[in-house]
């Protein structure tokens, strides 16, 4: 079976994936193609917003009630 229990770090190394220790950064400083948000208001703000277009992020998609400020919706709309 594939079932286990670890803590995330173990478990992303396993996987041969990334993990970022809290804090260490913010998941919109994280460079992708598709950003959901999904959480809090407010949680993405200019300069997210900022970092996120210039790592090339295609989309963003608010799952929430508005975790992007409104500086940050208006930065991605206009690029």
């Amino acid at each position: 079976s594939d079932v286990c229990s670890s803590d995330l770090h173990t478990y992303t190394s396993r996987r041969n994936a990334e993990f970022f220790q809290s804090g260490a950064l913010k998941i919109s400083h994280i460079p992708c193609e598709y950003a959901f948000f999904c959480a809090t208001q407010n949680e993405v703000d200019i300069i997210d917003a900022k970092i996120m277009i210039s790592n090339g992020v295609k989309a963003v998609v608010e799952g929430a009630n508005m975790p992007l400020s409104n500086e940050a919706v208006n930065a991605l709309i206009a690029a």
